[in-house]
């Protein structure tokens, strides 16, 4: 979702309560409204969790950094607060699913999370870029962000597509394995059924 850029633009233009009311806003209706399973309430409480310490954290990194006021801000500080919104969101809940599912950490974070982040880092570009164009040059030019945005997601969600579809192909490979060995396995059974069970 691009639920984390909408967070990154308002850390540039709202107030840290305002940004707060975003990031939960977000949290809870990417966690409700767009559920592909039936609602676990734990899931949504502890995504709306990470999503506020997530926003406060990179609302915080920006102004610090950026010595307390946001004028003059570049982009490159919102490619670092975009990097702490990812690190505050991503290994927390690569935690709890590890916990949840029996998988080690680094492996869950690296399979499930990392690759995401050239996103965020494109995402805080461009949040950053369009910060900077609203300051400087008007909201009309800010709009030329949009095509950025666009590609940025349709590059996730073509992406995701691929390798859903790859794993779909290696899991009927496993399974055409399975059934060749079944069948060399009957074939010798019809020749010696003594051996059954050693077979199976």
């Amino acid at each position: 979702s691009l639920h984390f850029f909408f967070v990154l633009v308002c850390i540039s233009r709202l107030s840290l309560p305002e940004t707060m009311v975003v990031a939960l806003s977000g949290a809870l209706v990417q966690n409700l409204l767009f559920a592909r399973s039936p609602i676990r309430w734990r899931s949504v409480w502890v995504n709306a969790s990470l999503a506020a310490i997530s926003a406060t954290a990179a609302y915080l990194t920006y102004y610090d950094l950026g010595g307390g006021t946001p004028l003059g801000h570049s982009p490159v500080l919102m490619v670092v607060a975009a990097s702490v919104y990812f690190l505050l969101h991503s290994l927390p809940a690569a935690f709890v699913a590890s916990l949840e599912e029996g998988v080690p950490f680094g492996k869950l974070w690296r399979d499930s999370y990392f690759w995401t982040f050239p996103h965020y880092i494109a995402g805080g570009g461009a949040a950053g870029l369009l910060s900077l164009l609203d300051r400087h040059t008007g909201w009309e030019m800010a709009l030329l962000v949009v095509p950025i945005l666009y590609w940025m997601y349709h590059s996730y969600r073509y992406y995701q597509r691929g390798l859903n579809e790859e794993q779909h192909r290696v899991r009927e490979l496993g399974a055409l394995h399975f059934r060749t060995i079944e069948a060399l396995a009957l074939a010798i059974e019809g020749h010696d059924p003594t051996k059954h069970g050693h077979l199976r």
